[in-house]
């Protein structure tokens, strides 16, 4: 039975990858993808498993260098927790044990340093930040009674300025008429007194 055969463009499908990527990492991980009679690359379901497998690797964070210490030369994938249990001995993966606890210990404590040291910033800038919104809120106060006060004083000035104004037309009308009636009274008596000399003989 013939293997099936994908030609890169479906291969990037299947693993989720740009076409680009499979080629990068056939040629940093030296993969020995197959080519056709045209020189063409074309991937088995074999390959495609070991790509998915690499994508999920570097999903996790591995570099391609660490990924290919874990690719045998014939292109198989060999299982992460083998190479790591098989390559090391029992010492170390004690001393690695006790170094990945003391890693766990340390994340605790800094975790809690600086949620505490947070906790206090946060204290710290609320009330800084809640001195100066006062301090804003005081300002803006204090502006609007002064540009109350100065509208409020502008209005009186008008106002006053309107009433010495009538006051002043009201006395000018009132000497208007007081001094032809002065005049009257002065020509009428005048005449008066004049006739009266005018009608006694001396």
């Amino acid at each position: 039975m013939d293997q099936v055969r994908y030609m890169i463009s479906d291969a990037a499908k299947l693993v989720e990858v740009e076409s680009h990527v499979l080629r990068y990492w056939e040629e940093e991980l030296e993969l020995p993808i197959a080519r056709n009679e045209m020189g063409h690359r074309y991937y088995t379901e074999d390959d495609i498993q070991l790509l998915k497998h690499i994508k999920k690797l570097k999903e996790r964070g591995y570099q391609l260098k660490a990924i290919k210490m874990d690719i045998s030369e014939n292109g198989e994938l060999i299982p992460r927790e083998e190479t790591c249990l098989t390559e090391m001995p029992r010492e170390k993966t004690e001393v690695l044990n006790s170094n990945a606890e003391k890693m766990q210990q340390f994340q605790s404590i800094l975790s809690k340093a600086l949620g505490q040291a947070l906790r206090e910033n946060q204290d710290s800038l609320s009330r800084e930040l809640g001195g100066k919104v006062a301090d804003q809120v005081t300002k803006e106060i204090n502006y609007q009674f002064r540009a109350q006060e100065e509208a409020q004083e502008a209005y009186f000035r008008k106002l006053d300025e309107r009433i010495q104004t009538v006051k002043k037309r009201n006395a000018k009308v009132k000497k208007e008429k007081v001094k032809p009636e002065k005049k009257k009274r002065f020509t009428v008596r005048k005449k008066q007194k004049i006739q009266r000399e005018v009608a006694e003989p001396t």
